[in-house]
């Protein structure tokens, strides 16, 4: 391995270390990313689609709702859950 590749995955798994510590990544997503276009926007829907179990058309309402915030999004539609569980 060169030197550069080894440099690039030290800094990758310095990185990931570091994110995991921080609590921004939840089931092997990075959940603090910021959608800035319709790739990433699609890709926070099906984010929120396989954490919280729902369907796609509420996650991208519950996204839209946060501010596209997938963290915020995720615990918006699942304590909506909790409480119609409660009742």
């Amino acid at each position: 391995m060169k030197a550069g590749a080894a440099a690039k995955m030290a800094l990758s798994l310095f990185s990931t270390a570091t994110m995991l510590q921080l609590g921004k990544v939840r089931d092997g997503h990075m959940i603090d990313m910021s959608p800035t276009n319709a790739k990433l926007r699609r890709r926070a829907v099906r984010m929120v689609v396989e954490m919280a179990s729902v369907t796609a058309p509420r996650a991208a309402a519950a996204l839209a709702s946060t501010g596209w915030n997938v963290r915020a999004a995720i615990e918006h539609v699942s304590s909506a859950r909790r409480r119609r569980r409660a009742r």
